[in-house]
């Protein structure tokens, strides 16, 4: 019987397994901090002028918006130049708000109706200059020149008016003083007033007195003349006419009277020129007839 085999060597004794060291504890997490509160953006303005102007914006995109903007409205701006600006920035300025480069490049109207003297263009002229050194745009002098349109309409019309009114009193006074005799009358003082005045007579008919009537509407001037007229008749300086053709013309220069009367007081200076140099015609040809008389029969 085989012998039992040896029992094999002891195996080197291994090392002994050394438990696991334990692991180290984890720190212990440190607890959790509330989160800062986000600083805001106007406190990092540290100028006080600067965070006052900040708090009308709501954030910094309002901001860059309103910055942006204002650049835009800077690139279409007009700047008015300062007293150091050189000529070619105010010639820049001028134009862009449209004052022209000399005083004639004004444009100036008349009220309606009304044609330009020489005396209204020499005064366009003196208020194209003022408008000038006032830069006053072309814009800005048109509603000007409207502007004192309608006030000289308005100042003409009321002096055409008051001039009607003064001659309307005379006329009262003067018929309540001569009476049927007056448009005689009145015709002998128009014909020794043109006699007298001779080519200035429509002048004449234009001077005022310091009260603002005509001369020649002035009764103490309308009596002057009618005592002129019949000295003049008396004189027999005149050709010799009959009866009826003193009559006639008395009542032509009558109506041309009336005629100019109501042209001048509508203003029509060219139908008044008219009738003064056919009214004086007519005067002319009645020289010598007979005297003034009054409203009670009596030579005046």
């Amino acid at each position: 019987m085989p012998e039992a085999a040896e029992a094999p060597a002891e195996e080197a004794a291994a090392p002994p397994v050394e438990a696991p060291a334990e692991e180290a504890a984890a720190p212990a997490e440190a607890p959790a901090e509330a989160p800062a509160e986000p600083v805001s953006w106007r406190e990092t303005v540290t100028d006080p002028k600067l965070a006052q102007l900040g708090e009308r914006f709501n954030s910094p995109t309002d901001v860059l918006k309103a910055v942006q903007d204002l650049r835009k409205r800077e690139s279409t701006a007009v700047r008015v130049p300062g007293k150091d600006a050189s000529d070619e920035d105010r010639a820049a300025y001028h134009k862009a708000i449209g004052v022209p480069e000399a005083a004639d490049g004004y444009a100036f109207t008349m009220p309606e109706g009304k044609e330009a003297t020489d005396d209204d263009k020499a005064f366009h002229a003196s208020m194209g200059e003022l408008f000038l050194s006032a830069e006053l745009s072309k814009g800005q002098a048109e509603k000007m020149n409207a502007g004192w349109n309608v006030i000289s309409a308005a100042a003409a019309k009321a002096e055409i008016e008051a001039d009607k009114a003064n001659a309307d009193k005379t006329d009262a006074e003067l018929r309540a003083e001569w009476g049927d005799d007056h448009d005689r009358n009145r015709g002998l003082s128009n014909r020794a007033a043109a006699e007298f005045f001779g080519d200035k007579f429509e002048e004449a008919q234009k001077m005022e007195l310091k009260n603002g009537r005509f001369l020649l509407d002035d009764p103490i001037i309308a009596r002057a003349f009618a005592k002129i007229g019949r000295e003049m008749g008396e004189g027999g300086s005149g050709p010799a006419l009959d009866p009826a053709q003193i009559g006639t013309l008395q009542d032509q220069a009558n109506d041309l009277s009336q005629k100019k009367h109501a042209a001048h007081a509508a203003g029509d200076t060219k139908l008044t020129a008219k009738l003064d140099a056919e009214e004086a015609e007519v005067l002319r040809k009645l020289h010598g007839s007979s005297g003034v008389v009054g409203a009670d029969g009596r030579t005046v």
